[in-house]
């Protein structure tokens, strides 16, 4: 039974029933008694419907239900509402933006995810601005240097910035800073001289030592096997025999043109090739023969076992890393080489803090960053450079040599 809050109990009653006075005065109680107001947790995931044949469609018929803590559950997930903060919160916030309005240039959604990163790197956009154009990792790894330069401003985006900041009555520090942060981060970017080289250059360098270990690993691993293969006398034995055999099937020892090798993908068809009984391979007669007549040969994987660690090597791949390890060495190279020549012009005037690496001791400490990251090379062979060469400038040459020794192996 519903109560109009506007009419009087008594009037909304059937006295005839009995107790229904009494039960409408706790209807009338719980609508006055306002239940406290639950913020509750969201997963924001992306839905999909049950069709079938899909996975989804065969969980509904399983009826599974998780059982958990139901006290443990509202107390991890849902949270009472204060109402009278709530409303202390909302006017702080609408008094905020009332005296700090945000301009936005760029598309909403791409300027919030620019924000996020920036927030999640703990970075200002004038922090990751300076550790770009010193072109200095900091803190931070490939990923997140990565994620920096996805937020390097397109062409379009670039023009929206430049005209606002042109039309701008404001001064431009006053018209920058009225942007959101992602938008203060781009803008910075505009103004650096070679900022998406600078920013690519310091990516390559925070990934260089794991590419490098990668690279080493297949090229160790290749080698070992390709030498395991040419000194390995039983897998010799094994290969003269398996010539001879084929040879003889071929020719029927009659004289014909006898082959003097084989490719070693033709090994698969030793296994393919059956007899005119349809059921013994040459491979399984291979096999019977040998250990009738030299047992010992079939240990030959004793000899290959770098050949298993290899067989994952694909040569086309480590082909195309170690030659996309150049190009992106040479664009290092012409990046590090214009930094360093700005470095040059700025020794002449009075010590900035920009560049790293300056003076003695910190051109030790440079020296030995690039030992730690040593993957051919020896320690010795690390380039100290000049004194006014930069930390860069020795990267890049350091990084020259390693690729250069790991491509001679």
């Amino acid at each position: 039974m519903e109560l109009d809050h506007d009419k009087s109990v008594s009037s909304q009653v059937n006295p005839k029933k009995k107790g229904s006075l009494k039960d409408a005065a706790k209807r009338v109680m719980n609508c006055l008694i306002k239940k406290p107001k639950v913020r509750r947790k969201k997963v924001y995931w992306n839905k999909v419907d049950a069709k079938e044949g899909t996975v989804w469609s065969a969980l509904q018929k399983l009826e599974v239900r998780l059982e958990h803590d139901a006290d443990e559950f509202e107390r991890l997930f849902s949270q009472a509402i204060d109402a009278n903060k709530e409303i202390e919160k909302k006017a702080a916030s609408q008094s905020a933006s009332k005296g700090n309005k945000t301009v936005k240039v760029i598309d909403s959604k791409r300027g919030m995810n620019g924000d996020i990163i920036l927030r999640k790197v703990k970075l200002s956009p004038a922090q990751a601005a300076q550790l770009v154009d010193c072109m200095d990792c900091g803190r931070l790894d490939a990923v997140e240097l990565k994620s920096l330069l996805e937020f390097m401003p397109t062409e379009e985006e670039g023009r929206g910035l430049a005209a606002y900041l042109e039309s701008s009555p404001s001064p431009r520090d006053e018209a920058i800073a009225s942007m959101t942060p992602c938008e203060q981060y781009m803008a910075a970017m505009m103004d650096m001289k070679d900022a998406e080289k600078k920013l690519r250059s310091v990516i390559f360098l925070a990934e260089f030592k794991g590419r490098m270990n990668e690279l080493k690993w297949d090229v160790d691993h290749l080698g070992a096997a390709c030498h395991e293969l040419r000194t390995s006398k039983r897998f010799h034995r094994l290969l003269a025999m398996i010539l001879d055999l084929v040879n003889e099937i071929n020719t029927g020892g009659e004289g014909g043109a006898r082959a003097a090798g084989f490719t070693l993908d033709s090994l698969t068809k030793l296994s393919e090739t059956k007899a005119f009984d349809n059921k013994t391979s040459v491979l399984q007669y291979l096999i019977k023969v040998i250990r009738k007549t030299n047992k010992d040969v079939l240990k030959f994987r004793e000899d290959i076992k770098s050949v298993v660690l290899a067989k994952g090597v694909v040569m086309e791949r480590l082909l195309t890393s170690a030659k996309q390890l150049c190009d992106d060495s040479r664009v290092v190279t012409e990046t590090a080489k214009q930094d360093g020549d700005d470095y040059r012009e700025f020794l002449k005037d009075p010590p900035t803090p920009k560049y790293k690496f300056r003076d003695v001791k910190a051109q030790r400490a440079s020296v030995k960053e690039l030992r730690d990251m040593v993957t051919f090379l020896h320690a010795k062979d690390v380039p100290v450079g000049q004194m006014e060469t930069t930390h860069f400038e020795r990267f890049a040459l350091f990084s020259k040599l390693e690729l250069q020794k790991a491509l001679s192996v």
